[in-house]
């Protein structure tokens, strides 16, 4: 099952939730924010690999909205990704697949060190956390109290149809979170033990409805903005040094080593 597959699986999703003229929570949405919409029920980016290979796990990005709206089911950039919000996401991206390339893991979010790892830009999928952008400018944008209730619906049935072996959810910031964000994933999604840190940069197992295990991280937007503040991914050091080898690096490394673990395990018994 390749990136057709889960293509159509979403297409199915959109046509339910978008149909009919437009998501049916839209103008419940927008009451009370007086910014004109940017773009109106955002759908996925599936990179042109998403589970071509299947010894590759299956990795969905989960942030705020990024620059521009993207109303289609495109796929991520690659060559000339410089949009800052990937900053983040290319980094783990990196870090996480860098074996299956056969490289080293990286050791800087800064883009010219980055770009060593761009073919790993084809095998992600990423989503936004809300599904409507209000004003013009990237950051700051408003979310209402409707919008942080519905979309996280939405994007939990997007999880779903995307199947993925990892998530990782670049939201640190509660305020910006949905509404009962950690309960209602939990309740959707059955979360069972702790893998490394906490629910600011952490790893948990998850279980789909179908059965299958996946992995959730919880660290930092991507945003090439967080790296530069005196919090998030690079408080002294743009390199991102800082927050990657005290909180970051050691959940992947962890989520890595779980991986590996399972991997051997399902080996093991397809062997006997």
């Amino acid at each position: 099952m390749k990136r057709d597959y889960y293509v159509s699986r979403l297409e199915s999703l959109y046509k339910e939730y978008y149909g009919n003229g437009g998501c049916q929570f839209f103008s419940e949405c927008e009451k009370g924010i007086s910014k004109s919409c940017t773009f109106r029920f955002d759908k996925a980016k599936v990179g042109a690999n998403y589970r071509e290979k299947t010894v590759i796990p299956k990795i969905v990005f989960v942030g705020l909205e990024g620059l521009n709206g993207h109303q289609g089911i495109e796929k991520p950039e690659t060559d000339k990704c410089y949009n800052p919000h990937y900053k983040g996401v290319r980094y783990v991206l990196a870090y996480l697949l860098s074996s299956y390339f056969s490289k080293e893991r990286p050791d800087s979010v800064l883009k010219d060190r980055l770009k060593d790892y761009v073919e790993t830009m084809e095998y992600f999928a990423l989503l936004n956390c809300y599904k409507c952008a209000f004003g013009d400018k990237p950051k700051g944008r408003p979310h209402s109290e409707s919008m942080k209730e519905h979309c996280q619906e939405i994007l939990f049935s997007e999880i779903e149809a995307l199947e993925p072996d990892i998530v990782v959810f670049q939201v640190k910031d509660k305020n910006k979170r949905p509404t009962n964000f950690e309960k209602n994933l939990a309740n959707r999604f059955g979360k069972e033990e702790l893998i490394c840190g906490n629910e600011d940069t952490g790893a948990y197992w998850y279980t789909l409805p179908s059965g299958k295990r996946f992995i959730w991280i919880w660290t930092y937007h991507g945003s090439g903005r967080t790296y530069s503040q005196k919090q998030g991914w690079a408080s002294n050091d743009i390199s991102g040094k800082d927050y990657r080898e005290k909180d970051l690096d050691p959940v992947l490394n962890a989520v890595l080593d779980t991986m590996r673990q399972l991997n051997l395990s399902e080996n093991s018994a397809g062997n006997e």
